[in-house]
């Protein structure tokens, strides 16, 4: 063939749009076909593949192809259940498209089409990744913050018990000071706790071995 065009869907899934041509210069315009609009749309529309061996005679939205091309053939690119456009391809000669033509473009077209559903799926994952990431740090920062936030007067409130521990007399109950310090540890590892949740996550967990019952 003389010209090869990629016609994809657009994101609205009404539109066939050039995605890459090859070919004779001025055969491969930017155009916009609507679903249904031409005998291409039409075949995009109803998945199927379409022969014009007499391209002047054809339903054509770009009407200038006729005074380039004289046949074509197209193909719907379809992965799953989902159009994703239409393989088109030309020549400057009248041909006659043989079976084994109509099949070997439908293999290609299929092969296109699990290549752009695979690019497509990639950029995806690659954009929910980098998502997951972003929101990882963000977390992260969020952790740090409180961290430090909860850190600061937990630090005051050990040291004033601490403190006051001190100032009770020997005799004192002690009890409700040695409440109060637990519970400081308690918040403590709590606090170490959201830290490690992102140095796990970093990779950065240190471990600290030691004898356990």
């Amino acid at each position: 063939v003389d010209v090869v065009n990629v016609l994809l869907l657009d994101s609205e899934g009404t539109t066939l749009r050039t995605g890459v041509s090859d070919g004779i210069e001025g055969a491969s315009p930017d155009v916009a076909i609507p679903l249904v609009a031409g005998a291409i749309g039409r075949a995009a529309a109803r998945r199927e593949t379409a022969v014009m061996e007499d391209l002047s005679a054809a339903d054509l939205v770009r009407e200038s192809l006729k005074e380039i091309l004289a046949s074509m053939a197209v193909a719907p690119l379809v992965a799953g259940e989902q159009l994703l456009g239409m393989l088109e391809v030309g020549t400057v000669e009248r041909r006659r498209f043989t079976d084994d033509d109509v099949t070997l473009l439908q293999v290609v077209a299929q092969r296109l089409a699990a290549a752009l559903e695979r690019r497509r799926l990639w950029e995806a994952e690659r954009a929910a990744t980098a998502a997951a990431q972003a929101a990882l740090r963000q977390r992260d920062e969020v952790l740090a913050i409180v961290a430090h936030d909860l850190r600061n007067p937990l630090s005051r409130i050990q040291m004033a018990t601490h403190a006051l521990s001190f100032q009770l007399p020997a005799e004192a109950d002690r009890k409700a000071a040695d409440i109060a310090v637990r519970a400081i540890r308690g918040m403590d590892r709590l606090i170490q706790d959201l830290l490690d949740v992102g140095r796990l996550e970093g990779r950065g967990l240190l471990l600290e071995p030691s004898p356990v019952e």
